[in-house]
């Protein structure tokens, strides 16, 4: 359905007759061989070892910290303290205890 006047052009026909005029952004002539000898640098100042070696180094370092963590989590505990369960348990993890000054 064309809901337009029949002398009147689309709107997409105003938009492309409007930027028809625009012409193409000139360069300066060796731009684009600066750019490429700027691409193929090699050799950055700095890179991350991705060597098979350093990364089963890195996991297992990762992974002697995290058991470490959770033995000395696990000895933190009171081992003579009640275990108290279900909402008692989440007032006082989140400190939602009620208590009253009066």
């Amino acid at each position: 359905m064309n809901t337009s006047l029949p002398n009147q052009p689309l709107l997409a026909d105003r938009y492309a007759e409007s930027i028809q005029p625009i012409a193409e952004a000139a360069t300066d002539p060796f731009f684009y061989t600066r750019l490429m000898a700027r691409r193929t640098k090699t050799s950055p100042a700095w890179q991350v070892p991705v060597k098979p070696a350093w990364v089963i180094r890195a996991l297992f370092a990762l992974l002697l910290a995290n058991g470490w963590l959770l033995f000395m989590n696990k000895t933190k505990q009171e081992p003579g303290a009640a275990q108290v369960s279900g909402i008692t348990a989440f007032a006082n993890a989140y400190d939602l205890n009620t208590q009253s000054n009066y």
